[in-house]
């Protein structure tokens, strides 16, 4: 399977890819949210794992403008916040596709 790592921590995304490969995933890493919306719009893939906090577009942003396309591909959010305040609205759309 394919995985898209959207993460802009070098270490983190080192980390994850490196766990991926050897697990036998295929994994394209990019570093902000701006090339990780493109990446998810333009291939196929069969999980994005997305990060939160990321330079140019946010983990949110990218979600949001992503699943008004596509509604199938699963995606894993991460952060490294204690907490995370969503929109409401945004989680009830997110939900409900």
């Amino acid at each position: 399977m394919k995985v898209l790592l959207v993460e802009d921590d070098k270490s983190a995304g080192n980390y994850l890819q490196k766990g991926l490969l050897e697990t036998g995933y295929l994994v394209d890493w990019v570093q902000n949210g701006a090339d990780g919306l493109h990446q998810a719009l333009t291939d196929h893939y069969g999980l994005i794992i997305l990060d939160i906090m990321l330079p140019i577009l946010d983990g949110w942003q990218v979600l949001k403008a992503f699943r008004a396309v596509n509604t199938n591909t699963p995606v894993l959010l991460l952060t490294a916040r204690d907490q995370v305040h969503v929109g409401s609205q945004l989680v009830i759309n997110f939900f409900n596709k």
